[in-house]
């Protein structure tokens, strides 16, 4: 059964806080997705896990040639 987008977004979100590296593949796919929500939660909640996370956001973004480096940017800048 396929979730609405604020429930999709809301899970995302609870990833941050309690995914594990095992999450990053899945969380990887909604990344490369074209849905700018969703795009922008995934690359959160994986920089949110940490190193193993913030190596796959890069190697995803030179994947997508420079796709993400907005979003990335974006996340890193303290004021959100």
């Amino acid at each position: 059964v396929q979730e609405t987008l604020p429930n999709q977004l809301e899970i995302i979100r609870l990833l941050s806080n309690m995914g594990e590296e095992e999450d990053i593949p899945f969380l990887t796919e909604l990344a490369a997705l074209e849905n700018k929500q969703l795009r922008l939660e995934a690359c959160r909640t994986l920089y949110a896990l940490g190193e193993a996370g913030e190596n796959s956001l890069r190697q995803l973004d030179l994947a997508m040639g420079g796709t993400l480096t907005p979003y990335v940017e974006h996340i890193k800048d303290p004021r959100n």
